[in-house]
Formats: structure tokens, C-alpha cells, sequence
């Protein structure tokens, strides 16, 4: 492979990251300005993977408030 900047299909991976309510709705505890925009981009990303049978990773961060 001679082009390191082209996408190569068959070596990829799509890694959605942190893109959970706590993420994304406004007014939300780690809200992430932007985030809630760029979902329908996502979801386009994440049809298109599917369709091919690429594989998809959902990284969801967790953590725990105690009162």
C-alpha cells in the first residue's frame, strides 16, 4: 500500500465513543456540545458499516456518582 491516507474497507473498523444520553442531550451531566448534531451522521456511518458487514465497536463510558 503505497497511499497511507486512503480509507482500505477491508482493514476498518468503526468506533463510536461516548455517545450516550449522558454525552449527548443538552443540559445533560458530561454533555458534549456538538454531540447531539453529529448522532444523524453517526447513525449514517453506522447503516453504512452494517450493510457491509464491517464491524462496529460501541465504546460507552460508565461511572458512578455516590451520594
Amino acid at each position: 500500500m503505497t497511499d497511507y491516507i486512503t480509507p482500505d474497507s477491508k482493514h476498518s473498523a468503526l468506533l463510536i465513543i461516548d455517545v450516550q444520553h449522558d454525552f449527548t442531550l443538552a443540559g445533560a451531566i458530561a454533555e458534549m456540545p456538538g454531540t447531539l448534531q453529529a448522532v444523524q451522521y453517526i447513525q449514517r456511518l453506522v447503516q453504512a458499516y452494517r450493510e457491509q458487514g464491517y464491524p462496529i465497536v460501541h465504546i460507552v463510558r460508565l461511572s458512578c456518582r455516590w451520594v
